[in-house]
């Protein structure tokens, strides 16, 4: 071979008799795809060609490429390359993003331990991740306040349904409801009556009581209301 190379005009040479030398220009937009050359280390891009001599284009390895690991994967979310090893796996939608992509865009749901992108969580208390996904599969695991429009762990909070069907959670209930002690049915603040002997209750919950019940300051004074199937309503004017 070195006898046919040297009849063809072909002669030794060194790193500084390449220099310059251009190649085809092959770019994915990531990675070149090169040949390994046993002289000139690096190259750069021209944008037609690759020019040996100076450059940031390594020409050294042997898997036909300009990268160490050709083979890495794709960050699905900014669609750089990264290392399987350094991939993050969104278990919520079955993707795999760079560690860049993670910290600043998913979140670990507190309720399913399963990790989703932040435009999914809803709002919570501080110290929790709530998913939608959780709010949707999960309703056992997790209930909505009214009062204060956050979604919270029941494995972590106490809540009470009011009359009206509104949830309180057990803290914002304790400042913002009451329990009414004739219906035991729990009320807003802005229902509450008191009788002198300070029990408390609302004036919606008399109206389905079977029995009467009578504030006793001034004698016998009704405040409450008889359902009876045999109650007559009368006219105020046939009555008097």
């Amino acid at each position: 071979m070195g006898s046919a190379l040297e009849a063809a005009g072909y002669r030794e040479g060194d790193d500084d008799d390449f220099v310059g030398a251009r190649l085809r220009r092959f770019y994915d937009g990531d990675i070149y795809t090169v040949p390994y050359c046993d002289i000139g280390d690096y190259a750069r891009d021209d944008g037609t060609h690759l020019i040996l001599g100076r450059g940031d284009i390594y020409m050294q390895y042997t898997n036909g490429t300009n990268s160490e690991n050709p083979d890495r994967c794709r960050c699905e979310d900014c669609g750089s390359r990264m290392d399987e090893g350094d991939s993050y796996y969104v278990s919520g939608s079955g993707i795999s993003v760079c560690e860049s992509c993670y910290c600043d865009s998913y979140f670990t749901c507190s309720i399913i331990d399963e990790v989703f992108h932040v435009d999914t969580m809803v709002a919570s208390p501080d110290g929790y991740s709530i998913s939608r996904r959780a709010t949707e599969r999960y309703s056992s695991g997790v209930f909505y306040c009214d009062g204060t429009q956050l979604w919270y762990p029941t494995s972590n909070f106490d809540y009470v349904t009011l009359a009206d069907g509104d949830t309180y959670v057990q803290s914002y209930a304790d400042e913002h409801a009451f329990l009414c002690e004739f219906s035991e049915e729990w009320f807003d603040n802005d229902e509450c009556c008191e009788l002198d002997d300070g029990r408390v209750f609302a004036w919606e919950a008399t109206r389905n009581l079977t029995q009467q019940f009578w504030d006793w300051k001034d004698g016998a004074v009704e405040i409450g209301r008889i359902d009876h199937p045999q109650q007559l309503e009368l006219d105020l004017a046939l009555a008097a």
